[in-house]
């Protein structure tokens, strides 16, 4: 890696900031109740709590005792999340809630005389995140992480052992990632697409809705969409199943995804930040590419690019670059805490978020935005909120959400459902 290319990356690489507040660690009155039946030589008391475990699944999620302050017994804002381990020590490593820090925080507790470990959370009753169960009494070793034996929903991990997701009751509706049998399925394929503008090659996946083949599209192309970071979009969480479901349900318009893969930390670290050559590869190359084989719509309106994470700084930053050809963003948990660059790679010195200065001198532009960013993510909310108040000072269509959740592809990929309807409506 280049001097440049290293600065490149290490700016990329959003700020150490510190856990704002201690994770909001609780009782859980289930687990009470067994501490309780232990004391009192309850016979198959714990036997009983591992049945119901194994009959609900966990993390065991039950109402705040006396209701919650905020909405009350009816309609629970927050709830209390029970992670449990059968056997020996453990940390449950919960996104966003772990704190590196401090992983003595997130060690679970015993029932003594028991094999039941457990931590409990207070969480919003929307909350959705990804986590690891670690077994012994260390800090934590990630090489020995084991997804939730009792945890039903699973997230991949490339290169290491599946994520549980959890969810709380009120989290979005995640039923479109799990088509019924005999969904009509798009065709997906995958290219090699050289760009002389970045000096590079890389893999684009492309998903065709079912029954559209370029002889059946409509006079004006198909509406498009372009998916940053694709690779994670079409082999770790795929997303043309759910696509399918939602075109079939008649959810979101029929659209031909074009999925661009990143080449690697150093190099997704400098094409997603801002970077012109990387704006001009979408625009002159990957586009006309596109229209060439699948006869996709030209109109910026129906011309979506949808990133996260610096996907969707990088998202906001094309369309802002080029609205004469795309013109509506789905950013999720953009990094829009990202401070520029100067001509090496190094930081620019008056320390403003780039992006956010950057649309605030300009005039409005024809585009539109979909932006959403997780309660737990401390470094993203704030930039976001004002990234979102300028752009509606300004007069753009915004569509703006906060979920219960974390920097977390368990969130982004039942978020960008929504997010893709928000953008169609009308279409």
């Amino acid at each position: 890696m280049t001097a440049s290319r290293a600065a490149v990356q290490r700016h990329a690489t959003p700020p150490r900031s510190p856990r704002p507040a201690p994770a909001p660690l609780a009782a859980s009155p289930r687990i009470g109740r067994l501490e309780d039946e232990v004391r009192r030589g309850v016979p198959g008391a714990v036997e009983s709590f591992w049945r119901q475990v194994a009959e609900e699944g966990a993390p065991l999620v039950e109402a705040v005792p006396g209701g919650d302050a905020n909405g009350g017994a009816a309609r629970a804002v927050e709830v209390i999340a029970t992670f449990v381990h059968r056997g020996g020590p453990a940390l449950a490593m919960v996104n966003k809630l772990h704190d590196r820090a401090d992983p003595a925080a997130s060690r679970m507790r015993n029932v003594t005389g028991t094999d039941v470990w457990w931590l409990a959370y207070r969480l919003p009753a929307d909350w959705r995140g990804s986590y690891h169960l670690v077994p012994g009494d260390g800090p934590g070793d990630l090489a020995a992480a084991v997804p939730d034996p009792h945890g039903p929903r699973r997230l991949a991990q490339p290169g290491g052992a599946d994520k549980s997701v959890a969810a709380m009751p009120q989290a979005p509706a995640d039923d479109h990632l799990d088509p019924p049998p005999g969904t009509p399925a798009g065709a997906v394929s995958v290219h090699e697409l050289p760009s002389t503008v970045l000096g590079n090659s890389r893999r684009v996946w492309v998903h065709v809705p079912h029954g559209r083949s370029g002889t059946g599209a409509p006079a004006d192309g198909h509406p498009v969409l372009v998916l940053l970071d694709g690779a994670t979009w079409f082999e770790t969480a795929p997303i043309a199943p759910a696509l399918d479901h939602l075109y079939a349900r008649g959810e979101l318009p029929p659209m031909v995804t074009v999925a661009v893969d990143t080449l690697g930390p150093s190099v997704r670290g400098e094409e997603l930040t801002c970077h012109v050559p990387f704006v001009r590869f979408l625009t002159d190359e990957l586009l006309p590419w596109a229209e060439r084989r699948w006869r996709i719509a030209r109109a910026p309106e129906r011309t979506i690019i949808a990133g996260q994470s610096l996907g969707g700084l990088a998202a906001a930053f094309a369309a802002g670059s080029a609205p004469e050809r795309i013109g509506c963003v789905l950013a999720q948990s953009p990094s829009l805490w990202w401070r520029g660059r100067g001509p090496g790679g190094e930081a620019v010195p008056d320390g403003r978020e780039w992006l956010t200065d950057w649309y605030a001198r300009r005039a409005r532009l024809p585009v539109r935005f979909h932006l959403e960013v997780g309660c737990d993510e401390w470094v993203n909310l704030l930039p976001a909120r004002r990234f979102r108040d300028v752009l509606e000072r300004k007069g753009y269509p915004v569509v703006y959400r906060e979920f219960g959740g974390g920097h977390d592809l368990a969130c982004w990929r039942v978020g960008i459902a929504g997010g893709l309807a928000s953008l169609t409506r009308g279409w």
